[in-house]
């Protein structure tokens, strides 16, 4: 069934409502020591919806519905909305940074805020990784490498993905993917 994290948690415009939320712990991370504990099993949401994450810390990094999914990861079939996440690096709405991972059919219709850089609206940073099939309808605003779906895609690969939502950031702004660093990107596009 779809999944109701917290009610209402943006206003119509895409802005954070004014309330008070239970906070989401991403799954998967990386710790203040940077000892890492990434997520590598299979998520399938099965064409379901989880709606009403909240996470707000500016300092903070790895936020997403995943924090960092690693080598070996799959994260398919999730639809995620009425959200928020701000944080400073790593943001997204379904996955901050994917390092090996894979991510299918997945979504983002939330709003995704990041005070520095790697914020996109599916994946923050995707390095290794696969991204198919996946688009944005949200807003995403950062500094530098902010895009509609990814942000930062190094050495990975982007195909079929789409973003309409609105965009905005410093340095290193795109629709589909703020900075790609010899990764390939096949049949993306933005409407944004």
């Amino acid at each position: 069934a779809d999944i109701v994290v917290n009610e209402n948690v943006l206003k119509s415009d895409g802005t954070l409502k004014d309330g008070t939320f239970k906070e989401w712990t991403p799954i998967g991370l990386i710790d203040a020591s940077f000892n890492e504990y990434p997520y590598t099993g299979t998520f399938d949401g099965q064409s379901h919806t989880i709606s009403g994450f909240y996470f707000k810390e500016n300092s903070a990094r790895n936020i997403g519905f995943f924090g960092y999914v690693g080598k070996g990861g799959n994260i398919s079939n999730v639809g995620i909305c009425d959200s928020y996440f701000g944080a400073a690096v790593l943001v997204a709405g379904v996955c901050g940074y994917n390092y090996g991972g894979t991510i299918t059919n997945c979504y983002n219709a939330g709003s995704v805020n990041g005070t520095e850089y790697y914020i996109g609206g599916v994946c923050g940073e995707n390095i290794y990784g696969k991204i198919e099939n996946c688009y944005n309808t949200g807003t995403v605003n950062g500094s530098e490498e902010v895009g509609g779906v990814c942000g930062c895609s190094y050495e990975g690969t982007m195909t079929n993905c789409n973003n309409t939502g609105n965009v905005s950031g410093t340095d290193g702004v795109g629709g589909v993917c703020g900075r790609n660093g010899y990764g390939t990107i096949t049949n993306c596009n933005s409407s944004g």
